[in-house]
């Protein structure tokens, strides 16, 4: 799955963080306003792509910035997660690195993973993969 990045508080691609010690990494998918969202919702300004809207899935922290405690790691990112044996689908897991290209793969292959999983979920309520 594609995810769109943007910072936010600084211009793109800056590393350090703005006077006020804020650093972060909005990362986001576009949904197709007719596919992929219910009626009630077609009422939406189209987004940044023609008949798509932006939808922000998760944001990327630097550690030691405002609100982010200081970790072992510099870029720290909380996600949704379905591979939780215990739980099933589990709130959110943290995925940390520091290598933010590294951290933005392996956020990129979790919502993969997820898509693939409700994609098949689908599937199976349909009958098809019985």
């Amino acid at each position: 799955m594609k995810i769109e990045w943007h910072f936010r508080y600084v211009p793109e691609g800056q590393m350090e963080p703005d006077k006020q010690d804020r650093w972060a990494i909005d990362g986001f998918i576009h949904v197709h306003v007719k596919k992929g969202l219910p009626e009630k919702w077609h009422w939406l300004p189209f987004g940044l792509k023609k008949n798509y809207h932006p939808v922000k899935v998760c944001v990327i922290s630097q550690t030691g910035t405002r609100g982010t405690p200081k970790q072992a790691f510099r870029f720290t990112c909380d996600v949704p997660y379905l591979m939780d044996p215990q739980a099933g689908f589990s709130v959110t897991r943290c995925l940390y690195s520091d290598d933010l290209e590294d951290l933005k793969r392996q956020i990129e292959q979790r919502f993969e993973e997820i898509r693939m999983g409700f994609l098949h979920c689908l599937n199976a309520s349909k009958g098809e993969n019985k």
